[in-house]
């Protein structure tokens, strides 16, 4: 063990930090994968920014790693982590490097747990088949943005994968996510007036009455909504338009209806 010293813009930042051992760098690697996530039910977190969100939501936290060479910032981040009773560990730019899924090695990672979920509130997203990661972190984005609390997703993409959480950690961890593989009854047991897009044959947005609480549901990119799903549902939306396109991408149809619905 040693204790790593390094002065920081106004602080002395003074931690025991050791070098990471093989079996870490084991588990951070099978964080790569959604069989290792679902066996360790933790995920990867890369880059300053997206390691500071964590430290403002209070999240558990098992292992932070440090670069050696890592700017000041994320010597700060590693200090607060470790102020918490995170282990703290040091890697080299070439090891750091094997760990991140970017190219680029990053300052800072660090491997929270994946939260439990918790009982659905008030206003809800259910997402079929999202299966691109770029539009599923920005649809979580979105709805976070709009006063979203809770998310189901059926199927689709794994929500904790390296690049949903870039793009969407803070989102991911505002929120109370759900995964299924069917759309089970209990979804249809709530209390939420069910809305569902749909490319055609919907009412406008504007003619779509709120209800509190609410829940907006968005199908896959290829196919949209199942015939099956829509029939649970109260009300069919149809974003006006359609002149030059056949459709538009999920994410952005998504986004849009959550601000005619939820941004009012």
């Amino acid at each position: 063990m040693a204790i790593y010293l390094r002065w920081n813009r106004y602080v002395c930042i003074h931690m025991d930090t050791t070098s990471l051992p093989a079996n870490l760098r084991t588990l951070i690697r099978e964080l790569h994968d959604a069989q290792g996530r679902q066996t360790h039910q933790r995920f990867l977190v890369e880059g300053v920014r997206a390691c500071e969100e964590v430290l403002d939501r209070q999240v558990a936290v098992s292992i932070c790693v440090l670069r050696l060479d890592a700017q000041n910032r994320a010597h700060g981040i590693a200090s607060a982590f470790s102020e918490r009773g995170v282990p703290v560990y040091f890697a080299g730019p070439a090891v750091m490097e094997r760990l991140c899924d970017v190219r680029s090695a990053q300052d800072i990672l660090c491997v929270p747990t994946i939260p439990l979920p918790r009982p659905i509130g008030r206003r809800l997203l259910v997402l079929e088949d999202i299966q691109d990661p770029g539009n599923l972190g920005t649809l979580l984005r979105t709805f976070a943005w709009f006063g979203g609390t809770d998310v189901v997703l059926i199927r689709g993409a794994d929500p904790w994968q390296p690049k949903v959480v870039r793009s969407a950690v803070a989102s991911l961890l505002a929120l109370n996510i759900v995964r299924c593989q069917q759309a089970e009854n209990t979804l249809f047991d709530l209390p939420h007036y069910r809305i569902g897009g749909v490319v055609r044959g919907g009412v406008h947005p504007d003619h779509t009455d709120v209800h509190d609480p609410s829940a907006l549901f968005i199908g896959s990119e290829a196919h949209g909504l199942s015939h099956e799903l829509q029939q649970q549902l109260h009300a069919l939306v149809t974003i006006p338009g359609g002149s030059a396109a056949e459709s538009l991408n999920a994410a952005v149809a998504g986004s849009i209806l959550c601000y005619a619905l939820f941004g009012r």
